[in-house]
């Protein structure tokens, strides 16, 4: 059996708070998207599942670079310490900036269309009389049809 000295274990504990730092950028990451993307309540389960897939995958191979694959609890004690540490300080900060970015960037996109479909709503609003009152004239050659009348008679 295989025992590691004080130096190693602190070594590896050390790692593990760095990774669990690093899982918590990847969870901002994650919010990113949540914020600036998704806008249905549906996928965020499935965006839920996604990270701690992720994170499972990443931990899985970080635990056999640096610890040859044991499993401790003092590991998984350090990683959920490191994100909470992220969570807690740098977390609360990006989530911030984030948001009022999109907030900002919402409005920008938003200026940006108003100025690009512009051309089209002016066109719109001056042809758009004439194409409400179409179906109206449509109705009124079917009626005069029905009545016997041809559509097109100059009416002297």
């Amino acid at each position: 059996m295989y025992i590691d000295n004080i130096s190693s274990q602190l070594h590896v504990f050390l790692y593990s708070v760095g990774f669990g730092f690093i899982l918590g950028l990847i969870y901002d990451i994650f919010r990113i998207v949540r914020v600036l993307i998704i806008k249905n309540n549906k996928a965020i389960p499935v965006q839920d599942i996604a990270f701690f897939s992720l994170c499972a995958i990443l931990t899985f191979v970080f635990l056999l670079v640096v610890n040859n694959g044991r499993f401790r609890f003092n590991i998984l004690v350090a990683l959920v310490s490191g994100f909470c540490v992220y969570y807690l300080t740098l977390g609360r900060f990006s989530v911030d900036c984030i948001t009022a970015l999109a907030k900002k960037s919402n409005k920008i996109i938003t200026i940006f269309s108003r100025i690009i479909t512009a051309p089209y709503r002016f066109i719109i609003a001056l042809f758009g009389k004439t194409y409400r009152k179409l179906p109206e004239n449509f109705k009124n050659i079917k009626n005069s049809r029905k009545k016997g009348k041809k559509p097109l008679e100059n009416k002297e």
